[in-house]
């Protein structure tokens, strides 16, 4: 068992598992910020001609919780933003 007590001494955690450790530390310091690129992967992604298209790019432009992005695709609605979550993005490392 571990205890997390933040500076301002008013939060405090007890976690058990790797998982509850890795799930507190995804909460507070998320991967991806506002400004940062990332590839959409649920946009289907096809290969014509050994040309090989896995997903559109786009900036991160909210946060949605700890691991939502909102990004705007240009899909219907274009002054809309779009949320998508973990498992339908990656971050793309410049």
């Amino acid at each position: 068992m571990i205890t997390v007590t933040f500076t301002d001494g008013t939060t405090t955690h007890t976690v058990h598992t790797e998982g509850e450790v890795l799930d507190l530390v995804d909460r507070y310091f998320p991967k991806v910020k506002i400004g940062d690129k990332v590839r959409i992967l649920t946009d289907g992604g096809f290969e014509i001609i050994g040309e090989k298209y896995v997903g559109s790019v786009h900036v991160v432009e909210a946060l949605y919780g700890t691991s939502g992005v909102g990004l705007r695709t240009g899909m219907l609605g274009t002054s809309d933003l779009w949320a998508y979550y973990p498992n339908e993005y990656e971050l793309i490392k410049e």
